[in-house]
């Protein structure tokens, strides 16, 4: 838990850590680290970056998104947004978010200004 703990909070310029410096920091055995962040990745809850570091993965983003949908004001002030754009435009539009390098697609929107909501797909 205490490596989650430092990928998800501890790297506030999104540049993810190498092996070593997590080892470092948690003094356990690099090899011991890596066998961790191996599981964490398979599971969804660590990835590698295109930096080759390691850093939080889809399933964090996906209960991070969960807990904003839950929020109204959140929600109230994205679906303004996305309505606003739409209807200038007057097309259909999908909005993505670029996290960790991958993108992810919040909503998919149309003219009428109808919002379905898509699950955090990877595309």
């Amino acid at each position: 838990m205490d490596l989650l703990d430092i990928l998800l909070f501890d790297d506030s310029e999104g540049q993810g850590f190498q092996v070593k410096v997590l080892a470092e920091r948690l003094e356990l055995p690099a090899n011991s680290v890596h066998h961790l962040l191996k599981t964490l990745k398979m599971c969804g809850y660590a990835e590698k970056n295109g930096s080759g570091r390691y850093t939080y993965g889809p399933v964090c983003r996906r209960i991070a998104y969960r807990n904003y949908q839950r929020e109204d004001d959140f929600r109230e002030k994205i679906t303004a947004v996305i309505r606003d754009a739409v209807l200038k435009l007057n097309e259909s539009m999908v909005f993505v978010i670029l996290e960790n390098n991958v993108w992810n697609t919040l909503v998919r929107a149309e003219p009428t200004g109808k919002i379905v909501k898509v699950d955090m797909e990877e595309v």
